[in-house]
C-alpha cells in the first residue's frame, strides 16, 4: 500500500495458496498412498476435512493440521477486512471509527481488540460449559484467531508507524524478551487438562508473549554467526518441517528406527531421532516441493511489495 496506493488482495491469496498448498497436497497424497498399502480404510470425510480446512471442527487424516486450518480461516479473514478497509467501509461503523485523519488500516486496531475481547469471552464460556477436550479448547479457529491478528496489528504497527514503534521498543528490548519468554513458559511447563486457565486467559498471555520477543528482535541487530544462519535457515524451511514432523515421530523414530536397532528405544533416543528425522525429511520435502513452487509463483506472480532481503538489508543499516 505504501508503495503502490493500494493492496492486491486476490494476489496476495494466490502468493498464499502457491506457498501451502502444493506441499500440503503433496504431505495428504503420500499419507493416503501409504494408507492404502497398508490396508487402512480412509474415511472420506476425514479427507474432505483435510482438503477443504475444517479439520480443526472434524477429525481429519493427522492430529497436528488443525493449527493449518486456523491459518487459512485467518487469510481469509484478513484479506477481507483488508479489502473492506481500504473501501472505507469499516472505517464508517461506530465501533471501528478513528481518527479524521487515520491511515486506512486504523480500524484493525479496533477490530483486533473486539476479536481478542470477544473470543476471550467465548474460551470462558468453553472453560465453564466443557470438560477439557482438545477439539473444545484448543483447535476451534472461533477461539484462536485473535492472536494471529496480534501479529497482524505487530506488523502494521512497525509498518505504518515505525518511528514511535522503534523508540518505544529499543530501550526495553531487554524486558521484551524476557517477560515475552516467561509468558510463553506456561503451556511448556503445565499440562492443559490441569491449568484450565491457559486456554483462556493464557491464549491471549502466549500472544502477547511472542508479539514482545518478536518486536525485540524486529528493532535489533545480531551477529552473523554460524548459530543464526543455522537458525534462518530452518525457519525458511520451517512449513515443511511442521507438515512432516509427526511422520518422523510415528514412522521414523516410533517404527522404522526400532526395527533397524533391533530393540525399543530409550526416550532420550527416540527424542533425538523425532527432531533428526523432522528437520532431515522437512528440508528434503522443501527442497523438493516447496522451493520449486515459489520460484514459480514469483515468476508467475511476483510481489508487488520490497523483497524481504532489501528490507532485511535496510534494518541492518538502520542505527537500531
Amino acid at each position: 500500500h505504501a508503495r503502490h496506493g493500494d493492496v492486491r488482495v486476490g494476489r496476495f491469496l494466490i502468493r498464499r495458496a502457491f506457498k501451502i498448498y502444493p506441499a500440503f497436497w503433496v504431505f495428504i497424497a503420500v499419507t493416503l498412498g501409504v494408507r492404502w498399502l497398508r490396508g487402512v480404510d480412509v474415511s472420506p470425510l476425514s479427507i474432505a476435512a483435510e482438503l477443504l480446512f475444517f479439520q480443526n471442527y472434524v477429525p481429519g487424516l493427522w492430529g497436528h493440521t488443525w493449527s493449518l486450518a486456523v491459518e487459512e480461516h485467518f487469510y481469509l479473514f484478513l484479506a477481507a477486512a483488508v479489502a473492506w478497509t481500504l473501501r472505507g467501509d469499516l472505517a464508517k461503523a461506530p465501533a471501528l471509527r478513528g481518527p479524521v485523519d487515520a491511515d486506512p488500516f486504523h480500524p484493525l486496531l479496533r477490530i483486533y481488540a473486539l476479536m481478542a475481547l470477544t473470543m476471550l469471552v467465548a474460551r470462558a464460556i468453553n472453560a465453564y460449559t466443557f470438560d477439557f477436550n482438545y477439539r473444545a479448547h484448543v483447535f476451534p479457529t472461533l477461539i484462536r484467531m485473535d492472536t494471529l491478528m496480534l501479529g497482524a496489528v505487530l506488523a502494521y504497527a512497525y509498518h505504518r508507524h515505525r518511528a514511535a514503534f522503534v523508540a518505544w521498543v529499543a530501550p526495553r528490548r531487554a524486558a521484551l524478551l524476557i517477560g515475552g519468554a516467561l509468558l510463553l513458559a506456561p503451556p511448556f511447563a503445565l499440562l492443559l487438562h490441569d491449568a484450565t486457565w491457559i486456554p483462556v486467559i493464557g491464549y491471549n498471555l502466549n500472544a502477547i508473549g511472542a508479539a514482545a520477543i518478536l518486536a525485540a528482535l524486529m528493532v535489533g541487530r545480531f551477529p552473523d554467526g554460524a548459530a543464526m544462519r543455522a537458525l534462518g535457515y530452518l525457519g525458511t524451511h520451517s512449513y515443511s518441517i511442521y507438515l512432516w514432523h509427526l511422520p518422523a515421530l510415528h514412522v521414523g523414530a516410533q517404527w522404522l528406527v526400532p526395527k533397524l536397532y533391533g530393540r525399543a528405544l530409550t526416550l532420550a533416543e527416540r527424542w533425538a531421532w523425532y527432531v533428526a528425522l523432522s528437520l532431515v525429511v522437512g528440508v528434503a520435502m522443501a527442497k523438493l516441493i516447496e522451493t520449486p513452487v515459489l520460484r514459480l509463483r514469483d515468476r508467475w506472480f511476483p510481489s508487488r511489495s520490497r523483497p524481504l532481503a532489501a528490507a532485511s538489508a535496510a534494518r541492518a543499516e538502520s542505527p537500531v
